[in-house]
């Protein structure tokens, strides 16, 4: 039992979810993927929370979960800031992509393991994140600056 951790992981689950409760119901790509990310975020957080309670019954879940935000959730807010600042895509593209990062991660976590997988797509995301915020800094100020000190928390 890790208290502190515990206390972390329910902190962020909550947070996550009341971010995802505010996506919800807006129909726009970049809400989606806020939509989806962080209920995937917060529904790991919650299950790592119950981790460092102790009850270990749902580590599989957990586990999955973990790697379902790592290498699913946190590259979906960078297809986010890519379709808000980059180059938008349609429903249909958006959706392939989700398919593509679920299937990479189940690829290349699962059946061929790169050890440095999810540190990898999360960092390109951020990096997307970075450039699109330094992008958007003239015309949108504080939601630029939300999203650079967002990416370097993430970051370091």
């Amino acid at each position: 039992m890790v208290i502190s951790t515990f206390f972390s992981d329910l902190v962020l689950s909550i947070v996550s979810l009341a971010m995802a409760y505010r996506f919800k119901g807006l129909n726009s790509i970049p809400a989606r993927a806020g939509l989806y990310a962080f209920a995937i975020i917060g529904i790991s957080a919650g299950l790592g929370s119950l981790h460092f309670l102790g009850i270990l019954t749902l580590d599989p879940i957990y586990r999955f979960f973990v790697g379902l935000a790592g290498c699913v959730a946190v590259p979906l807010i960078g297809v986010s800031f890519f379709h808000f600042g980059i180059k938008p895509f349609t429903e249909k593209l958006f959706f392939l992509k989700i398919l593509g990062l679920f299937v990479a991660y189940l690829v290349f976590v699962y059946f061929f393991p790169i050890p440095l997988y999810g540190t990898l797509v999360g960092g390109i995301a951020m990096l997307i994140v970075i450039i699109v915020s330094a992008k958007k800094l003239p015309s949108e100020r504080s939601g630029a600056i939300y999203g650079l000190i967002g990416a370097v928390l993430f970051i370091f």
